[in-house]
């Protein structure tokens, strides 16, 4: 056996690592120490915080510590209790195999400068990879799948992008977890299996991501760690901003404030000497770092200053810009906030609606309760098993400014029975029971794509004009704009503005659910408020524009459009 050197000299010696982390910052160099002392207990460490920051190098020299510190053991399998000649392991996990190599390249590079593993603890030559210490049993996996963790002896692992990592398929709603947590969860499950002594793994795991969104995987996890004082005890949270992983020297010391936005104010570059609302959080940033905070605050909020706020991808940044949509005199039609029609039963969606609240009666007869001569327009996005129906009425309006509007007569979430499937034709009988009991006018009824052949062709031998429309980032931007300027008219309604408030966006600006979360309402709602508008996605319809719209940009942000109205001509852009 040879004795362990302290964290520090490992650090700073020529011999250990001095040759490649000389130039580390001095506060990951003091993490480094703080997590290699003789009285730490972590067992775990969360990387987090700003891109760019050396998260994964630092994780990197982490992993070369514990390879060194097996390596001073005679036999490390026998000593951890394993059959002899047993290899232990060391796992690194990413969203692709590709990205994990990345990581191991690093830990590689380490080891062929060091000195000491080239003397005490030389890596193979060939094959190059997996990673492997001849000597003393030791290997260095990659992997992107919970799979790739079974059957080894894994001592120490590491998840790098945890919370990019895509949900899992087939799992249903209420417990959809994404490749993260099953990774973690196999790992952990090996590490236990094969070296717990006295309650205690003398492993070491490393969670890394920058971040994401609230509610992502390290936040679930840190939320975890404050609320059991055991496990905050054997885990450790790194997270920092992009400036403090970098030396003092390279700023000049000036600095602004930046507002951390909430669901009711956005985030933004603080005037000077402003007033914050009450209970707000603010950040101090150096004055380098100014106009990426002034061009996108809460992107740079994320990326730069590494803090999850709800606007960095969330779609609708600002939840009170959806309630102010809310017309509090309004409520919804329906008995429920969400119906559930088995295939097989005999039961409609009309047994659910109040008409009262949708309609009135004029000589004996049903007519809308509003606007009864304008058409309507109805998006159905259609499920089968596992998944809900979203389904919205709307027609245009004319707001009390004279701008064009939406007025949404109804929203409705139907919801999979517990066994089977969702009744679609009770979808078609219920826009006839619109259109011939209650006399909507009914333009145009849209379908995505999802097994709507069958509806449509009914809907069109009922005298209804129906076809597919596929709803996309043109749509959502549409709705957004919308939304932001206050030309929605809507009740509240619980499952649309939750789903809308969760809402995420991609790096391309695209809007989708987050694991567990539902947009069934959502996609109804964007597809019906473009069709008021008669707008069409860019990709889905060429040639002229309807006649009273012209198009000038869709499909990418900003859109704007000239819409003809009996006010004249009137022109907005989507935010």
């Amino acid at each position: 056996m040879h004795p362990l050197v302290s964290p520090a000299q490992f650090l700073e010696d020529d011999y250990y690592m001095g040759g490649s982390l000389r130039h580390l910052s001095p506060v990951w160099k003091q993490e480094f120490i703080d997590v290699f002392s003789p009285s730490s207990t972590y067992g775990t460490l969360i990387l987090t915080g700003a891109i760019g920051c050396g998260k994964t190098t630092f994780a990197a020299a982490c992993f070369t510590r514990k390879l060194y510190e097996l390596s001073c053991l005679k036999d490390a399998a026998h000593f951890h209790g394993l059959l002899p000649k047993s290899k232990i392991v060391f796992g690194i996990y990413n969203i692709t195999l590709e990205k994990a190599d990345d990581t191991v390249g690093l830990v590689e590079q380490f080891v062929k400068d060091s000195p000491y593993f080239q003397k005490e603890c030389p890596l193979r030559d060939r094959p190059r990879f997996p990673l492997y210490f001849p000597t003393k049993r030791l290997e260095i996996a990659v992997g992107s799948l919970g799979a790739h963790a079974l059957g080894d002896n894994v001592l120490c692992f590491l998840v790098d992008e945890t919370n990019f990592f895509k949900k899992l398929a087939n799992t249903d709603i209420a417990s959809e977890k994404t490749r993260a947590h099953q990774l973690f969860n196999e790992a952990r499950s090996r590490q236990v299996s094969r070296f717990m002594r006295s309650g205690r793994v003398p492993g070491l795991n490393i969670l890394i991501s920058s971040k994401k969104y609230h509610s992502s995987f390290l936040d679930q996890f840190i939320e975890k760690v404050d609320a059991d004082p055991e496990l905050k005890r054997m885990t450790k949270v790194i997270c920092l901003a992009l400036w403090q992983a970098k030396r003092p020297e390279d700023f000049s010391g000036e600095s602004f404030d930046v507002l951390v936005g909430t669901e009711h104010y956005p985030s933004r570059v603080l005037e000077y000497d402003e007033l914050v609302p009450d209970g707000a959080d603010t950040v101090k940033v150096p004055v380098e770092y100014r106009e990426q905070f002034v061009m996108d605050p809460d992107l740079a909020l994320r990326d730069i200053a590494g803090l999850s706020t709800t606007g960095s991808t969330s779609f609708f940044p600002v939840k009170q810009k959806l309630m102010n949509c809310v017309d509090y005199a309004r409520v919804h039609p329906f008995t429920t906030p969400e119906i559930t029609i088995p295939l097989g039963k005999d039961r409609t969606i009309a047994e659910f609606l109040d008409e009262r609240k949708l309609c009135k009666i004029n000589r004996s007869v049903w007519l809308p309760l509003v606007n009864p001569a304008i058409e309507r327009h109805i998006h159905i996005d259609l499920a089968v098993s596992g998944e809900c129906i979203g389904i919205t009425m709307a027609c245009p309006c004319t707001l009390p400014d004279a701008r064009l509007g939406v007025w949404v007569d109804f929203m409705l979430r139907i919801r999979p029975p517990t066994v089977g499937e969702l009744e679609l034709g009770s979808v078609v009988e219920f826009c006839k029971h619109l259109r011939d009991v209650l006399h909507f006018k009914i333009k145009k009824i849209t379908f995505d794509q999802w097994q709507s052949r069958m509806p449509i062709q009914l809907l069109v031998q009922a005298g209804f004009t129906a076809e597919q429309l596929s709803v996309d980032l043109a749509h959502y931007t549409h709705l957004k704009t919308c939304v932001n300027e206050s030309r929605l008219v809507m009740y509240e309604y619980a499952p649309f503005i939750g789903e809308a408030d969760a809402l995420q966006k991609d790096p391309l600006g695209r809007p989708h659910h987050p694991v567990g979360g539902l947009d069934d309402v959502c996609d109804s709602v964007a597809g019906v408020v473009s069709r008021c508008y008669n707008i069409e996605s860019a990709r889905t319809k060429k040639g002229s524009p309807k006649k009273d719209v012209v198009r000038t940009s869709v499909g990418q942000s900003p859109i704007v459009l000239r819409v003809n109205t009996s006010h004249g001509q009137e022109e907005y852009r989507s935010s």
